[in-house]
C-alpha cells in the first residue's frame, strides 16, 4: 500500500471530490519518482505532489526481479 495522503485543510467540507487519479512512476526499489494527474484538480494535485514523505509501496516484480514501472491510481483523499 502506499503512503496515506491528507485532504488539502481547504478542501474538507467544500463537498468536491473526494479521490484524485494519478499516473505514478516507480523505481525498482518502490519509491514513487514522478506522479503527473489523470483525473485530478487542484488542491488535490500538490497535495499527492507535496507528501511529507515520500510514496513508497512495494515493489513490482517480474520473474522475481524488481522493476520499474508505470501505473494509474486513485487516491481516496
Amino acid at each position: 500500500p502506499l503512503t496515506p495522503v491528507s485532504l488539502p485543510e481547504e478542501a474538507r467540507g467544500a463537498g468536491g471530490p473526494s479521490s484524485c487519479q494519478m499516473m505514478l512512476y516507480i523505481d525498482a526499489q518502490g519509491e514513487v519518482v514522478h506522479a503527473a494527474p489523470l483525473v485530478c484538480e487542484e488542491p488535490f494535485i500538490s497535495a499527492v505532489q507535496a507528501t511529507k514523505r515520500p510514496l513508497v509501496c512495494e515493489p513490482v516484480k517480474r520473474r522475481g526481479e524488481a522493476i520499474a514501472v508505470k501505473t494509474a491510481y486513485t487516491f481516496q483523499l
